[in-house]
């Protein structure tokens, strides 16, 4: 039903001794409400878009597939170390679902949970909180094509998807591409490599100055706001940049000779 990683290893339930119930709780959305504002003397209100909120509790209630009490209480404390850090932290974990094997979702443990000794089957639910209200493709961009092996027919990838349109593409005069989008707008991870100057990556009037580099390595880390010249941190301008689904960029500038490279996983609601 599961498979989870915790950063130093992937592990399911049957891992530990117990097995999922189908009947668990998994909102299929995060909530959300709408923005609204009543003007004296106006009919109806104002609406000026919607704000996510929380994707709510994810309960996944489990019984146990070992007998002896002794292997129950080490089941648990196995689980125990899985879940938590050395510090009594809860660990990220990078969780994958059975029906929805092409994506992945970032969960914690919510609350403690209690094993209910009384009953037959030692049944008990584990409380979880998901991260963020995304879900993330389980491959890259340029990964999803045939002979990928994280890729299967469970997967929901719309055929004709050619990848992430610039995978290692050699700029050497003003340039448009289509990065393929499955999902929600996005910020990637860019690199080039080569020389460029005054170069500009522009999308549905955002754009990213990178301005002028000599035979270096550049990286943008668009989600954190940073960028790499030959490992060097450089701020520079990226004006709230994001990759939009069917939406073309633009790779522009003077004396470029550089091999451009977007980086990214598709993101879902």
């Amino acid at each position: 039903m599961m498979s989870m990683d915790n950063g130093i290893e992937t592990k399911t339930w049957e891992d530990f001794g117990f097995k999922p119930l189908k009947d668990h709780v998994n909102p299929s959305q995060a909530s959300f409400k709408h923005r609204t504002l009543h003007i004296d003397g106006q009919p109806g209100k104002l609406y000026f878009g919607s704000e996510i909120e929380d994707r709510g509790t994810i309960e996944i209630t489990l019984k146990r597939l070992v007998r002896e009490e002794w292997q129950i209480n080490h089941s648990i404390n196995q689980l125990n170390k899985f879940l938590f850090d050395e510090f009594k932290n809860p660990r990220y974990l990078k969780t994958v679902f059975d029906y929805e094997p092409s994506k992945y979702v970032w969960l914690q443990v919510e609350q403690g949970f209690v094993l209910n000794r009384a009953s037959a089957l030692n049944e008990f639910t584990i409380p979880f909180m998901q991260l963020d209200d995304n879900k993330y493709s389980i491959a890259e961009a340029d990964e999803i094509r045939w002979g990928n092996r994280k890729i299967d027919f469970l997967a929901d990838y719309t055929l004709g998807n050619t990848g992430n349109g610039a995978s290692d593409h050699l700029i050497t005069k003003n340039t448009t591409l289509t990065p393929f989008l499955e999902g929600l707008a996005l910020r990637p991870y860019i690199v080039l490599k080569g020389s460029g100057t005054d170069v500009r990556i522009t999308c549905e009037g955002r754009s990213i100055h990178v301005g002028s580099f000599s035979n270096q390595t550049v990286e943008i880390d668009v989600e954190n706001f940073i960028a790499y010249f030959n490992n060097y941190e450089k701020l520079i301008n990226m004006d709230d940049f994001y990759f939009v689904p069917g939406k073309r960029v633009s790779v522009t500038g003077m004396n470029m000779n550089f091999k451009i490279t977007f980086h990214y996983r598709d993101i879902y609601i």
